[in-house]
């Protein structure tokens, strides 16, 4: 009965280590895998419109000693309301996460943007991309995730703190990451 257990409770930790996304490449069958967790929610003051926020992680497939950070920001709002929806996010600048010793400053050295509209919902995703270093992935690994916050450039702050069950769900997605690597 005990091997029973035993066997069940790896079997539900190993089910715990998968990536949030993964894509494999079709030419070159290079799979990419994303770790991490929505940091964030945010609803507005205006009717109908809100704004996720997740932070991930992803190892450079060509460069296994290089890590990707992403910050990605989706708002979502009834395309009937979608006018002043257009933060805008700068290459250069840094946007920050607090843990419960650390500030971490990660640089946005590239920003995607993408505009979608699907049943009658408008999404804006910014993804603010940069590196970062193991030595941080592990400090949120390890140390609670308290609070981020991105300044965009036309004076629109996406901020907040984070769920202590999101505060797991990240930790849980750090650790999982760094035992891939």
């Amino acid at each position: 009965m005990f091997f029973i257990l035993l066997v069940a409770f790896q079997n539900l930790e190993a089910q715990k280590c998968e990536p949030i996304r993964s894509k494999t490449d079709p030419i070159t069958d290079e799979k990419i895998e994303a770790w991490g967790w929505k940091i964030g929610w945010l609803n507005t003051m205006e009717k109908n419109k809100e704004c996720n926020i997740r932070f991930l992680v992803i190892q450079d497939p060509n460069d296994e000693n290089r890590i990707f950070s992403v910050l990605e920001i989706t708002h979502q709002v009834a395309s009937s309301r979608m006018i002043n929806l257009d933060p805008i996010f700068e290459e250069g600048k840094e946007y920050f996460l607090k843990t419960e010793n650390s500030i971490l400053k990660l640089p946005a050295t590239q920003v995607k943007k993408t505009n979608n509209n699907h049943l009658g919902i408008y999404y804006v995703t910014n993804q603010l991309i940069g590196t970062i270093s193991k030595e941080d992935v592990a400090k949120l690994a390890n140390e609670d995730l308290l609070f981020y916050q991105a300044l965009s450039s036309n004076g629109y702050s996406v901020e907040g703190k984070v769920s202590k069950k999101n505060v797991r769900k990240m930790k849980e997605q750090m650790n999982c990451f760094l035992t891939k690597i």
